[in-house]
């Protein structure tokens, strides 16, 4: 329960119930915070988009720029003329093999000029100097099929840089239009759980359901510190935390794992997992069987687990402290929030789990869409 239900303690000042809505099951300051948490979760997820979409373009650019580029030695960047499009063609043109392509060397037999040489000479029976058979540089056929194969392998290579810039867009579009969709999709919820979310606001009237209340910190500037740090070295009792059970505070620097529990677990680990965006659903040892068995039936489900513990509530040594308030036998507990119940009750159980249970992200970005706690952690898993 919250600080103004334990005996001695007083709620602090500033700090009042949250107001039901009018479908009950969720408060008003609850569906306001989801309102500014999609919003915020909404900007950030298009800031990542647009700056995927830019990176793709300044890499495709990147590229293109580069591929360009040839090397300082060798002068020119394209076909003929300084900064041509296709820069550095003629170094890498493949020449048919019945193409004689002259190089600009002078033939060095051309210059001993054997004599009787077939390649010609000063004299010999070969006529006239070059030889017959020997085509002169200047030769039309032989400029044109230079030109033309060093037009297809420019061709070429434009084909395949406009691959490759085609190949960057396309994979940054996809990667941005993922990250948008994991960050703005909004939690799946099977059949059984919207029917539970439908039933929700009478099953709270019928169970004696209070509001969803706010929890005050651990004081001291303790909230979320370690125990075993100098200024926390040993586990506080229980009985100084602002709520039993607590919603925060001093804890054990492991979190406690999802699940369902049959003997009361580690206080102190599950207030680690709180701080994560887990929910604990405490149930009095007197509960009736049934009762634990629908609540643990249902959340032991693979896809009704994440971040969520479902335990009994009993420590005797810790005095009042160690047990639920009397006449409440169902709290449920997130991070400084706490709803209380007269009564056991699986669809109020799922609507808080459902509102304040963060889900499990690998790179957890803002507060996930549709949650309403402020766990500072929410989503790192537990």
């Amino acid at each position: 329960m919250a600080t103004d239900d334990e005996p001695g303690q007083t709620r602090p000042e500033g700090i009042e119930p949250t107001m039901p809505s009018p479908g009950g099951g969720v408060p008003v300051v609850g569906a306001m915070m989801e309102k500014t948490s999609r919003f915020s979760r909404d900007v950030v997820a298009t800031m990542i988009s647009l700056a995927s979409a830019a990176f793709g373009v300044v890499a495709a650019l990147a590229w293109n720029r580069g591929d360009r580029h040839v090397d300082r030695r060798g002068g020119h960047r394209g076909a003929g003329a300084p900064g041509g499009p296709l820069a550095g063609a003629a170094r890498r043109v493949q020449v048919p093999r019945n193409a004689e392509v002259d190089v600009g060397m002078p033939d060095r037999t051309e210059r001993k000029g054997r004599p009787g040489s077939p390649r010609g000479g000063r004299s010999g029976a070969g006529g006239p100097r070059g030889g017959g058979s020997r085509r002169s540089r200047t030769d039309p056929e032989r400029r044109e099929a230079a030109r033309r194969a060093e037009a297809d392998a420019g061709r070429r290579e434009a084909t395949r840089r406009r691959y490759r810039i085609a190949a960057l867009v396309v994979v940054t579009a996809v990667t941005g239009t993922l990250l948008f969709r994991y960050l703005t999709h909004p939690r799946a919820v099977s059949a059984q759980g919207q029917a539970l979310l439908l039933r929700a606001p009478a099953a709270a009237s019928a169970a004696r359901c209070s509001s969803i209340r706010i929890v005050p910190p651990f004081p001291g500037g303790l909230d979320r510190i370690h125990i075993g740090d100098p200024k926390v070295p040993t586990p506080p009792a229980p009985s100084r935390y602002p709520s039993t059970p607590p919603a925060s505070g001093p804890h054990d620097p492991v979190p406690l794992d999802a699940g369902v529990y049959a003997h009361p677990p580690p206080v102190y680990r599950i207030i680690h997992s709180l701080e994560h965006g887990a929910v604990v659903i405490w149930y009095a040892p007197s509960t009736a069987p049934a009762d634990v068995r629908t609540l643990a039936s249902f959340f032991a489900q693979p896809a009704e687990r994440d971040h969520v513990i479902v335990a009994p509530y009993d420590y005797p040594s810790q005095g009042a402290a160690g047990s639920l308030p009397a006449g409440e036998p169902m709290v449920l507990v997130a991070w400084h929030h706490m709803r209380s119940c007269a009564d056991t009750s699986l669809p109020v159980a799922f609507a808080f789990v459902h509102g304040y249970a963060a889900p499990t992200e690998a790179f957890p970005v803002g507060k996930p869409r549709g949650y309403l706690g402020d766990a500072p952690e929410a989503g790192l898993a537990i």
